[in-house]
């Protein structure tokens, strides 16, 4: 559902799977955009969450305002007005992944060229991780500029290439009983 609802419908469907399939079983959430902002928000809201790969999603709703999307673009405005139609001014950092610590090992990518979401986002969230946690796996990505599509905006081979094998390495050191991640997708 959207809006403030799909933050209730993400916990609920964390909390099923997780109980469907036991403590053991290693669980990964996806998001782009505002579903990257949902798994961040999940990862700090269910610390047994694994990992979280988030394409240009928002840890930080109060902050976005006064931040500058790619080439001095006011797009991060216009989402934080969204965002204050959706959840409500006064919820914002209620919904929000930033002001918690988070466990799960997170890759965060952001395009190089998005005009909605500053890579500030990415970085003043890793900072805070690592400040809470030193040894905190967030891994930052701002993906190369190029002709491919992205969230929010296009990127180039190389760049998509490098978030690819960044994912990789995420679910690397993901076990589930004595069995390993694969090296590659089938």
């Amino acid at each position: 559902r959207p809006c403030a609802a799909s933050v209730a419908d993400v916990l609920t469907l964390y909390d099923r799977v997780r109980a469907t399939y036991g403590a053991a079983l290693p669980i990964c959430a996806f998001g782009r955009s505002a579903g990257g902002q949902l798994a961040l928000l999940l990862a700090a809201r269910r610390p047994k969450l694994a990992c979280v790969v988030s394409e240009a999603g928002i840890a930080d709703l109060p902050a976005l305002a006064r931040e500058s999307g790619a080439a001095g673009a006011v797009g991060p405005e216009t989402v934080a007005n969204w965002a204050t139609a959706a959840f409500g001014a006064d919820r914002l950092a209620d919904v929000s992944a930033a002001g918690s610590p988070v466990k799960a090992r997170v890759l965060y990518a952001i395009a190089g060229a998005d005009p909605l979401v500053p890579f500030e986002q990415a970085t003043a969230f890793a900072a805070e991780q690592h400040r809470r946690d030193p040894a905190a796996y967030i891994d930052t990505l701002r993906v190369e500029a190029g002709d491919i599509l992205f969230e929010h905006a296009l990127v180039s081979q190389r760049g998509l290439d490098e978030f690819h094998a960044r994912e990789l390495a995420l679910g690397a050191a993901i076990v589930v009983g004595d069995v390993t991640a694969p090296a590659s997708a089938r």
